[in-house]
């Protein structure tokens, strides 16, 4: 059964309205990532680039069906209760990619959408692509070769399917402490810009955007500009004083930068094993006044506004499947999946 035939039986049952209905009062927020034009390269990008046309299509159907709010309006209703309307919703987007300059902000300026955009500084400050994007290049050019040797450095088993290798790579190289990760970085970024000498045009897609970018976007508060750690550290995977660093280093940064109070925070990774009670003190302590997790769910804001729960918005997406996903449906099925998987 196709994915589209799922949803349109889905929708004849009346189940995602019903959600609809029941989660009007919470607040939607989506979170975007990556953005490019040209051909769609679908399964040619890692899984968080959304081409320019489905972001637009997807946007301007966003605005008809929900209450697009500021962040403005979220800080004060978190400072001052104010409430916001029914079928509430927020755009931001993760990573600071330069493609968010240069394709994403113009589309968000037309259709009157004021963004927030979570930046990892450490990327800015040495103008180096992604270390994640690189990874995901690294498994899609690389040759197996060289993926046997990788799995020697972190002693993973390579006599499994290419696919759970990658999937444990990631895993391990997420909660790795940054020096080592950035020793083994150094040797696969090396290696996956050997091709022809020169970097790959698709590589050019991992790069952040410069100070001066984030500068001119916030110069009239139409782009809100957040913290994402300094260097995208997953804040449970390093003790509380680094974690303490990380975010006060990516503060000072963003605000000595565009000289105002950076006030929202995302977690990286974002899952609800990637931070906890710790690391929302020291974000309040820091002066921080909201942070956004990625837990697929709508929240109540005012019951924690430092969990507050993000969709991600995947390439595959359309309208029916957002539509669904914007419910507040996803965790529901997931934890039925999770039940139905333990029993058997």
């Amino acid at each position: 059964m196709s994915s589209q035939l799922k949803y349109d039986i889905a929708r004849l049952t009346g189940i995602p309205a019903l959600f609809h209905r029941l989660n009007r009062n919470r607040l939607l927020v989506l979170a975007y990532h990556g953005i490019y034009d040209g051909p769609k390269r679908t399964g040619l990008l890692p899984e968080t680039f959304v081409h320019v046309d489905d972001m637009t299509e997807q946007l301007i159907y966003f605005k008809k069906r929900y209450n697009v709010v500021s962040p403005e309006d979220v800080l004060d209703s978190i400072e001052r209760g104010s409430i916001l309307p029914p079928d509430s919703a927020l755009v931001t987007f993760d990573d600071g990619y330069e493609s968010f300059c240069r394709l994403a902000a113009p589309v968000l300026k037309g259709l009157q959408i004021k963004a927030i955009v979570f930046v990892s500084t450490r990327y800015m400050d040495r103008h180096e692509p992604f270390w994640f994007d690189m990874l995901w290049y690294f498994f899609q050019y690389s040759t197996f070769e060289d993926i046997e040797r990788l799995c020697g450095l972190l002693d993973i088993n390579k006599n499994q399917d290419k696919g759970l290798i990658k999937k444990t790579v990631f895993g391990k190289m997420k909660r790795m402490p940054l020096e080592k990760r950035d020793d083994l970085m150094f040797n696969v970024t090396r290696r996956a810009c050997e091709e022809d000498g020169s970097i790959s045009s698709m590589i050019s897609l991992f790069y952040p955007m410069a100070y001066e970018q984030i500068k001119y976007l916030s110069a009239d508060d139409a782009v809100f500009f957040g913290g994402h750690t300094h260097s995208h550290t997953i804040l449970s995977a390093i003790n509380e004083q680094e974690a303490a660093e990380e975010i006060r280093i990516n503060k000072e940064k963003i605000e000595q930068n565009l000289n105002k109070p950076c006030v929202f925070f995302a977690y990286p990774n974002g899952s609800q094993s990637d931070f906890n009670e710790i690391h929302k003190n020291i974000l309040m302590k820091a002066g921080h006044r909201a942070a956004f997790s990625l837990t697929q769910k709508r929240s109540i804001i005012n019951k924690d506004p430092f969990d507050i729960s993000r969709v991600h918005i995947a390439p595959e997406d359309n309208i029916k499947s957002l539509d669904m996903r914007f419910s507040g449906i996803s965790p529901y099925i997931l934890e039925i999946k999770n039940l139905v998987r333990y029993i058997s």
